[in-house]
């Protein structure tokens, strides 16, 4: 993953941000990002979005085995506690922070760094593409286990 700066002014940010998946190339390539990781990396970036509220989706273009995405970043915001709990329960519908908890006064200080924003948004999305393929062990003459998808 790779960030680019764009553009500033006093109130924001533009910010390229470019996701690339390991694999041999156009054709034969084994890491795609297929119509349903597509749709599934969408999804997450705007369930994370709506946790990192108020940074603004620009653009985004999903290409076979990367993706880019242009993102608004303010230079400066704030959310209650109350506030960081709430979108949490909505970006994580199964978990719960209490608004006093140190977990919460936690990720208060990180919703405005998109660095925390890509670290959770990609650590996320490969966990759940990761988890989604199968593969088979195969050994070859040498002795040499290679794990390929099936």
């Amino acid at each position: 993953m790779t960030k680019r700066c764009l553009p500033t002014t006093e109130k924001f940010q533009l910010m390229h941000i470019f996701i690339k998946t390991t694999g041999k190339g156009h054709g034969s390539d084994q890491w795609v990002f297929t119509n349903k990781n597509k749709r599934e990396l969408y999804t997450q970036l705007k369930r994370f979005l709506n946790l990192f509220d108020p940074i603004q989706l620009i653009a985004f273009s999903i290409m076979s085995n990367h993706a880019h995405i242009i993102l608004n970043i303010p230079t400066e915001y704030e959310l209650r506690r109350d506030e960081v709990a709430e979108k949490y329960q909505q970006c994580y519908p199964n978990r719960k922070i209490h608004p006093n908890s140190s977990k919460c006064q936690k990720l208060q200080n990180q919703l405005n760094d998109i660095s925390c924003f890509m670290q959770r948004f990609t650590r996320d999305f490969t966990y759940n593409f990761n988890r989604n393929r199968t593969f088979k062990l195969i050994t070859n003459n040498h002795s040499n286990a290679v794990a390929v998808k099936t």
